[in-house]
C-alpha cells in the first residue's frame, strides 16, 4: 500500500463522502498509486457506517463514542497499512493532484518528515499554519503538520499524537516529535485542502470558547496548555521543539518508486487500441507508477501548442523520473519540444521507442536530431540501431511484446493456414494470391488492404479477435518485407502467445537472437517454394507441429512478455537517483 488517507469522523456523513471522493480523484494522476481509507467512527448516527462498509477501499474502526480526536487518529494511524499516512479530517476536500503532488514530495525529498498542505482554514487564503519552535537558542516559529503526509515509520517511532492529550494539540505533538528527530516540516508546493468547517455538533462539542469556559486553562484550551508545558525550557523561557541540522535517526524507508509519464502511439481511427494496447502500461504499472497521455489524439483535438504546453504542465505536475516515448517523426513533437520538456523536469531521463521500420524517418537529418534529444533511442531496425550508433547516439534493440488480451480466446472456426496482415505491398499480394491456390489447404486471411473476396475481415489491434484467429489455425504465417534489417511485428509475438497454432514465419536477421530457431519454436521459410513444402510437411506431421507450437508459445509468454521489456528498459536507464539535498532554512 502506498497511501493511508486516516481521518476520525462523528455525524458528518455529507462532508465525509466529499473529502474521500476528492482524496480518491486526487491520486488519478498516478496510474498504480495504491490507497486506503482508514475512518474510526466515533458513534454515529447517521448512516456512516454503513456507508463506510459498502467502500472497497475504506477500513473502518468503530469506537462507538466519541473518545477524542487524539485517540481516534492514533488508532487510525497505527492501523495504516501505508507506506505514507495522510492526517486529514473528515470536513476537508482535496483540490486538484494534492495527494499525489505530497507523495511525489515526500519520495523526493527522504530527509522530509511531514509534508504539509496548504489550507484555507480559518477564512484565509492558502497558508501552513506555523507554531513555535527553537532554533540556535532563539524563539521562532516554524510550520506544523495540520493536513499532512508522513511516513508510517516515522510517525509509528514517534508515537503519533502522543498519549496526553485528548482533542486538540496533536498534530503539535506529532510535528514536535519529528522536529527534534530532526527532519524536516515543510510545506508541499502547489497544493491545496479547502476546509469546509462546519458549525455542527461536533465543532460545539470540541471547541472551548475562552477564558470565561470553565474547561479554559488561563484562557487557553487545556489541550494547548498541556503542550505548551510539555514544550517549554522553563530556564531560558523558550517554548517549542529544538530544531536540528540533520536526522538523528537513520532513514530506513527504502520504497522509492520510479514515476513514468508514458506517451504511446494511438493511431487515428482504430478505437480498438484504447481498449486492448495496454500491455507495456500495465507492465509499466506493476513496477512504476505511470501516467499515460496521448499526445496524438491530443494534437488532432487542440493542435501542437496547446498540446505541448498541456503535457508540459503534465510533466511539472507528476513530476516523472523517466519519460518513456512512442514518437516516430518530429511532426508532431518536435527535438524542441523534447527540450522543453527536459526543462520542465530535468532531472528525469527520457527515452523513445520507435517500433517503426522506415529508415527514411529513423535516420534523416530530422530523425537523427530528434534520436539526439534522447537519452536512449531504442529501435527494432537493427541497420538504424547501427547508424545511430555510428552517429554517437546511445540506441538499443528494444522489441515489443504481447498484449495480454490477445490470450486465452477461443478460435470459432479452424483452419489449416492464417495470415494476419495488411495488404501494402505487391509482395504480400503475391504471396496471398500463391497461398489461395494451394491445394487441399484451408487459407484464412484477415487484414486490411486486400482485394474484395480475398479477406475475411480486418482485425488490426483487436488482439482477442486475433488471438481466435491464430488458435483457430495448425500453421499461422509471418512474412519479411525487410529481412536484411531485423524489423519484426507485434504479430509475430501474438501469434506464438495465442497458441495452438504453429508459427511459419519468413527468415529475418538475427531471429535466433530472439529464440526464434528453425524446427523447434518456429518454422522458418524462405520463399513461396519452401514455405509450401513446409507447410504440407507438417500438416502431415501434426506431432512435430503441435510439439513446435507449444515451444513457440512457451518462449513468447516466458521471454517475450512486456514485464521483461520493462526489465531490459531498467537495465539499460539505471535505477532512478535521489535529488539534492535542499539547504532548507525557514
Amino acid at each position: 500500500m502506498d497511501i493511508s488517507i486516516v481521518s476520525g469522523t462523528y455525524n458528518r456523513l455529507p462532508f465525509l463522502k466529499r473529502m474521500v471522493e476528492t482524496a480518491r480523484s486526487s491520486l488519478k494522476i498516478l496510474s498504480g498509486l495504491t490507497h486506503e481509507f482508514v475512518l474510526v467512527d466515533g458513534g454515529s448516527q447517521d448512516g456512516t457506517q454503513d456507508w463506510c462498509r459498502a467502500q472497497s477501499d475504506v477500513r473502518l474502526i468503530e469506537h462507538e463514542k466519541l473518545f477524542g480526536a487524539v485517540k481516534a487518529f492514533n488508532d487510525g494511524a497505527f492501523a495504516a497499512h501505508g507506506d505514507y499516512v495522510v492526517l486529514a479530517n473528515d470536513d476537508v476536500e482535496f483540490l486538484g493532484n494534492t495527494l499525489a503532488l505530497g507523495w511525489i514530495y515526500m519520495q523526493d525529498h527522504p530527509d522530509c518528515g511531514i509534508g504539509c498542505f496548504y489550507q484555507d482554514r480559518n477564512k484565509r487564503d492558502w497558508h501552513v499554519e506555523s507554531m513555535p519552535v527553537v532554533r540556535d537558542g532563539r524563539q521562532e516559529h516554524a510550520p506544523y503538520g495540520q493536513v499532512c503526509i508522513v511516513p508510517k515509520w516515522l510517525g509509528d517511532r514517534v508515537g503519533w499524537w502522543g498519549d496526553y492529550l485528548h482533542t486538540y494539540g496533536g498534530d503539535n505533538e506529532l510535528s514536535s516529535q519529528v522536529y527534534a528527530l530532526g527532519f524536516k516540516v515543510s510545506p508541499v508546493p502547489d497544493t491545496k485542502v479547502h476546509d469546509n468547517e462546519p458549525d455542527d455538533d461536533l465543532r460545539r462539542i470540541n471547541n472551548i470558547t475562552g477564558g470565561k469556559d470553565p474547561r479554559a486553562v488561563a484562557g487557553h484550551h487545556p489541550d494547548s496548555w498541556k503542550w505548551g508545558k510539555r514544550w517549554r525550557n522553563e530556564a531560558e523561557n523558550l517554548v517549542g521543539p529544538v530544531i536540528r541540522d540533520a536526522p538523528a535517526v537513520e532513514f530506513p524507508f527504502s520504497v522509492v518508486k520510479e514515476r513514468v509519464l508514458y506517451l504511446p502511439v494511438y493511431e487515428q481511427g482504430w478505437p480498438v487500441q484504447k481498449e486492448q494496447k495496454r500491455g507495456l502500461r500495465e507492465a509499466l504499472g506493476r513496477v512504476t507508477l505511470v501516467s499515460e497521455y496521448d499526445y496524438l489524439t491530443r494534437d488532432a483535438e487542440i493542435g501542437g501548442a496547446a498540446m505541448l504546453a498541456e503535457l508540459q504542465r503534465l510533466c511539472q505536475e507528476s513530476q516523472p523520473t523517466l519519460v518513456l516515448t512512442q514518437i516516430h517523426n518530429s511532426d508532431v513533437i518536435s527535438p524542441d519540444g523534447i527540450g522543453t520538456l527536459r526543462r520542465a523536469v530535468p532531472n528525469a531521463r527520457f527515452v523513445n521507442w520507435n517500433g517503426d521500420f522506415w529508415p527514411d524517418n529513423l535516420l534523416s537529418e530530422a530523425g537523427l536530431r530528434l534520436a539526439r534529444s534522447f537519452d536512449l533511442q531504442t529501435t527494432v531496425n537493427r541497420d538504424a540501431l547501427e547508424k545511430y550508433r555510428e552517429q554517437g547516439i546511445r540506441a538499443e534493440y528494444w522489441q515489443i511484446g504481447w498484449e495480454p488480451d490477445g490470450v486465452g480466446h477461443e478460435p470459432e472456426e479452424r483452419f489449416d493456414l492464417v495470415f494476419l496482415a495488411s495488404g501494402y505491398s505487391p509482395a504480400r499480394h503475391k504471396l496471398v494470391g500463391f497461398l489461395r491456390n494451394l491445394a487441399d489447404v484451408k487459407f484464412g486471411l484477415w487484414g486490411p488492404g486486400w482485394p474484395d473476396g480475398w479477406a475475411r475481415g480486418q482485425n488490426v489491434y483487436d488482439f482477442v479477435e486475433a488471438c481466435r484467429c491464430y488458435r483457430g489455425a495448425k500453421i499461422s504465417l509471418g512474412d519479411s518485407q525487410w529481412p536484411d534489417s531485423g524489423f519484426v511485428s507485434n504479430r509475430v509475438f501474438q501469434a506464438l502467445a495465442a497458441g495452438g497454432s504453429a508459427l511459419a514465419y519468413q527468415r529475418f536477421r538475427g531471429m535466433e537472437e530472439l529464440g526464434l530457431v528453425d524446427g523447434e519454436t518456429v518454422i522458418v521459410w524462405e520463399d513461396h517454394g519452401s514455405l509450401e513444402a513446409k507447410v504440407r510437411y507438417f500438416l502431415a506431421h501434426e506431432v512435430e507441429r503441435q510439439r513446435i507450437a507449444r515451444a513457440g508459445e512457451a518462449l513468447a509468454l516466458n521471454r517475450h512478455s512486456f514485464d521483461n521489456r520493462v526489465q531490459e528498459l531498467f537495465g539499460w536507464v539505471g535505477a532512478r537517483e535521489q535529488p539534492q539535498e535542499e539547504n532548507w532554512r525557514w
